[in-house]
C-alpha cells in the first residue's frame, strides 16, 4: 500500500500521474473507469477534467449536480442510484454509455481546503474501508497539487517576464518543430516581424511604466486577433515576433495588414489614465520555404523586410 502511495507522490508530470492513480484504482477497486475534477477557488465552475482516456481537458463547466455539492460536503459517498450517477455524468459531460451500476466518490482536500473530487465508477458493489479512502484521498491530491504547480513553473520559464507571451528560446523550439512538420508535410509557414513606430517617444513623454502597458496591451491585441495555433514572442524591448502555421506567404502578409490596423486605430492609454496615445507599428514578413529553408535565415528575412519599412515611412507592411 505505501509503495502505491509513494509512486502517486513522486509522479510530477500529469500524464505519469494519471498511470500511476489509474494503477491504484485497478488495484484498489478493481476499475480503470474514474474521472478527477478540478474547481475553481468557489467551486462554482469545474476547470479541469481528467481520466484514463482523454487524460487532461481544459473545460469549463458550471457545477449544477447536487451529488458534487454533497460529496464536498460529506467527503466521500458511495452511490447505488443509476439516476443521480447519469446526472453527474451529463453535468461534466462525460460519456453516459458506460452501463455503472455503482459510483465511488471521495473529495480532494489539502489543509481543509477543497480543489476537487475524485469519482471511480464500478460494476460491483464493495465494502468500502473509510481510512483506505482518506489515506489514497490525500495523496492523490497532493500529487494533483504539485503536479499542476510544477506545469505551472514550466509554463512560466516558457514566458516573457512582461507579457506572458512566449519567451525566444521556446518560440525558436516552436519554429524548429514547425519547420520539420513543414519539411514532412510539404505545407509552408510565416514569420511576421513586428517593430513598435516610435517607441522611445512614448517612454521619453509619458514614461517606462506607460511604456511597458503599452507592450502589454499590443500583445493582448496578438492574442485577441491570432488563431489558437499560431505563437508569439517578445523578441526584445518593442519588437515581436509571430509564427503563422500552415500559412503561406499571401496569408501572412493579409494578417500583417489586419494587425497593423487594429494597432493604428487603437487607442492606448497612458499610464495615469490622462492620456490617449496612437501608435504605429512596421511589419516584415518571411516564408518558408519560399523565402528560404533555414530558420536564422527566416527571422533575418523577415527582419529586413521589417526595417526596409522603417527606414522608409514606417507603419508598412513589406513581405
Amino acid at each position: 500500500m505505501d509503495d502505491l502511495i509513494k509512486k502517486i507522490l513522486l509522479s510530477l508530470k500529469l500524464d505519469d500521474l494519471i498511470f500511476e492513480i489509474n494503477n491504484v484504482f485497478k488495484i484498489l477497486f478493481n476499475s480503470e473507469n474514474w474521472v478527477v475534477l478540478i474547481f475553481d477557488n468557489n467551486e462554482n465552475y469545474i476547470l479541469h477534467k481528467i481520466t484514463n482516456v482523454e487524460k487532461s481537458l481544459q473545460v469549463k463547466i458550471p457545477v449544477e449536480c447536487e451529488f458534487i455539492k454533497e460529496t464536498i460536503e460529506e467527503k466521500y459517498l458511495f452511490i447505488e442510484n443509476k439516476e443521480i450517477i447519469d446526472e453527474f455524468k451529463l453535468n461534466i459531460e462525460l460519456e453516459t454509455s458506460l452501463n455503472t451500476k455503482y459510483m465511488l466518490s471521495f473529495s480532494l482536500n489539502i489543509f481543509d481546503i477543497n480543489f476537487g473530487l475524485v469519482s471511480i465508477f464500478l460494476n460491483d458493489e464493495m465494502k468500502i474501508d473509510n481510512k483506505i479512502i482518506q489515506k489514497y484521498s490525500e495523496a492523490v491530491a497532493i500529487a494533483l497539487k504539485n503536479s499542476f504547480d510544477y506545469r505551472k513553473l514550466l509554463e512560466i520559464n516558457k514566458q516573457d517576464s512582461l507579457t506572458g507571451l512566449y519567451n525566444y528560446r521556446e518560440f525558436y523550439n516552436l519554429l524548429v518543430f514547425e519547420k520539420e512538420y513543414c519539411e514532412q508535410n510539404d505545407a509552408p509557414f510565416s514569420i511576421i516581424f513586428v517593430d513598435i513606430d516610435y517607441f522611445k517617444n512614448v517612454n521619453d513623454t509619458y514614461g517606462h511604466l506607460t511604456g511597458s502597458k503599452l507592450l502589454i496591451e499590443v500583445s493582448n491585441i496578438f492574442r485577441g486577433d491570432l488563431r489558437q495555433q499560431d505563437s508569439v514572442t517578445r523578441y526584445g524591448g518593442d519588437e515581436f515576433m509571430i509564427l503563422l502555421r500552415k500559412t503561406n506567404k499571401t496569408q501572412a502578409v493579409l494578417v500583417a495588414e489586419r494587425l497593423k490596423t487594429l494597432i493604428e486605430t487603437n487607442y492606448f492609454l497612458s499610464e495615469d489614465e490622462q492620456h490617449k496615445i496612437q501608435i504605429t507599428a512596421s511589419f516584415g514578413v518571411a516564408t518558408y520555404p519560399e523565402d528560404c529553408e533555414d530558420i536564422r535565415e527566416l527571422i533575418d528575412k523577415a527582419d529586413e523586410h521589417m526595417y526596409f519599412i522603417k527606414n522608409n515611412g514606417k507603419n508598412g507592411v513589406k513581405g
